[in-house]
């Protein structure tokens, strides 16, 4: 298992603050289920209908990046 580092804390409260941002301009325009994947650095988003599908359009454009991936309607979790 992963230590929690303060770079991973840093990174995911970076996210979950664009996300909340984001959240509410969204959820007026996309249904509940709606995935989005966030890579913290830019601000950059991608949305989808499932966390697979916005995974691949997140590492189509940045490779080797972490991303942060939430369901609309609710928090998913962290994934790379």
């Amino acid at each position: 298992m992963a230590a929690i580092t303060n770079t991973s804390f840093d990174f995911t409260n970076k996210a979950k603050g664009i996300y909340y941002r984001l959240k509410n301009k969204l959820v007026k325009k996309y249904p509940a289920d709606t995935y989005v994947c966030i890579e913290p650095e830019t601000g950059d988003y991608f949305l989808g209908k499932s966390a697979i599908e916005v995974m691949q359009k997140s590492e189509k454009k940045y490779p080797s990046k972490h991303f942060f991936v939430a369901q609309l309607g609710r928090m998913s979790g962290l994934l790379k």
